[in-house]
């Protein structure tokens, strides 16, 4: 996700202030995250 990287700028860790920050940007993030990781499975298994 380019909002991911792009919030890894400002905090340089996935610690909670991270988290806090890509939640107020992207509310739904947990379900994009979902549907990508379900994606690159699939990609890696064929």
């Amino acid at each position: 996700m380019i909002l991911h990287e792009l919030c890894y700028i400002t905090e340089h860790n996935h610690r909670e202030r991270f988290w806090r920050l890509l939640t107020q940007v992207m509310l739904n993030w947990k379900e994009v995250k979902a549907k990508i990781d379900g994606m690159a499975e699939l990609y890696l298994n064929e």
